[in-house]
């Protein structure tokens, strides 16, 4: 099963490429700004409390009870902030995933968390068609760094640390992808000529097919732990 937002959604072509090749049936259960952690968010759009989003969630998590999957791959945005009421990675937020995780788990299914992927700082398509003869220009640095508006391009690394101990505590297997889309210190937005970024914060369809072998490798070893 893959769960989650649309990060979990994004993930579905290198997903499908496993379950197919592993004879597996897929199922995906994905909803925009809807994590799949066990926590109230506040909807920016809504003005209000998502309580969508969490039946929805509490929903998913009892189908899982109910069909006993081999394993479920959670995929979760990276940028839920102040205007969700929470603090993502924050204490609250990684004893939400663990309760997750630990329901995946009393299902007999193996848990699976895409780690964040780097964060671009702007529109990369938009900021590729400003600069056609210069594609570098939009590459952005490996570690984060604070943007106008807030939040941080990059990675936030001591966060990504805390969610992959939170994940590890509950029994869970956490994918470090960042070292799939950067080098020592920057992250191209243009790779063997495939666009990676398609907005300011999701991959290209050609990008996650292209990195399939690497989560068909990742996701066999989370089953045989």
């Amino acid at each position: 099963m893959l769960f989650g937002d649309s990060h979990a959604a994004m993930w579905y072509p290198a997903v499908d490429r496993y379950a197919r090749a592993h004879h597996e049936r897929l199922y995906v259960w994905t909803k925009a700004a809807c994590p799949p952690v066990d926590i109230s968010l506040f909807s920016p759009d809504l003005g209000r409390t998502d309580t969508e989003c969490a039946a929805w969630r509490a929903g998913v998590v009892a189908r899982i009870a109910a069909l006993r999957p081999t394993m479920v791959i959670l995929g979760i945005a990276p940028n839920y902030d102040a205007a969700y009421g929470v603090v993502q990675d924050g204490p609250a937020w990684n004893r939400g995933l663990q309760r997750v995780i630990r329901a995946v788990e009393a299902s007999g299914a193996t848990p699976v968390v895409m780690g964040s992927i780097p964060s671009p700082p702007n529109d990369i398509p938009v900021c590729l068609s400003a600069h056609p003869d210069a594609v570098a220009h939009c590459d952005f640095p490996r570690i984060g760094h604070r943007i106008p508006g807030g939040g941080l391009d990059g990675n936030d690394q001591p966060g990504l640390e805390a969610e992959a101990r939170a994940v590890a505590a509950a029994g869970g297997h956490d994918i470090d992808v960042e070292s799939w889309f950067c080098g020592a210190s920057s992250c191209p937005v243009v790779v063997d000529n495939l666009l990676v970024y398609r907005d300011n914060s999701h991959i290209t369809v050609p990008w996650a097919t292209y990195l399939a072998p690497l989560v068909d490798d990742e996701l066999a070893l989370a089953v045989s732990r």
